[in-house]
């Protein structure tokens, strides 16, 4: 491979990686869930102020102090074992917004979704302490999953980009192929599964 044509190959990468980052990814899937679902304003202030805070805002603010700190080197956390402590602040931020949201009625499905994230949060980094998934994969596939659940099969199409984000990730050799794809699996089958049961236990749809 030439010099240009590996330059060219991790540039796509790197942009492959920063458009389906999952912390502004999540604002993405906050948008469409409340432009889609037609909420009102009281519900849809709620959830673009709690979700955006806690999927977005305190862990990049939570991620950016650790930089500063030198506790890790990257955005991404690439270091296994410094993703364990911000594991356990997520999972910690995600319960807290669960509570908040359950307490002042926002719309069930919006709940689900954040005891989901936090559900998923707490199984990651509990695998974090013997191996690395990419969290990429993870997250993405998670909204996705969220995404075609919540509003129908024609978002199918989507998922066509996950094996691109898998190639990114390993391409810019932050994961090995199998921690990429069990990453989208995990993500992706957890989240389905976590929704398919709050619908049928609480007809969050």
């Amino acid at each position: 491979m030439t010099k240009s044509r590996k330059y060219n190959d991790d540039l796509i990468a790197r942009g492959i990686s920063l458009i389906f980052n999952p912390l502004w990814f999540s604002l993405l899937f906050i948008i469409y869930l409340v432009a889609a679902m037609h909420y009102d304003r009281r519900d849809t202030i709620g959830i673009i102020l709690v979700g955006s805070l806690s999927s977005f805002v305190l862990p990049v603010l939570i991620i950016r102090y650790m930089i500063k700190k030198g506790k890790t080197s990257h955005m991404d956390i690439p270091e296994r074992s410094q993703r364990i402590v911000p594991y356990i602040i997520f999972s910690i931020v995600y319960l807290i917004s669960f509570f908040i949201s359950l307490k002042i009625g926002l719309p069930p499905v919006f709940i689900a979704m954040l005891g989901a994230i936090c559900i998923n949060t707490v199984i990651y980094g509990i695998i974090t302490l013997r191996w690395k998934i990419s969290v990429h994969c993870a997250g993405i596939a998670g909204y996705l999953s969220a995404t075609t659940f919540i509003f129908g099969h024609q978002h199918d199409f989507l998922w066509l980009f996950v094996p691109f984000l898998c190639w990114s990730r390993v391409r810019l050799k932050a994961h090995t192929p199998m921690q990429t794809i069990l990453g989208a699996l995990l993500g992706g089958g957890f989240t389905w599964i976590e929704l398919w049961l709050a619908d049928y236990w609480f007809n969050i749809l």
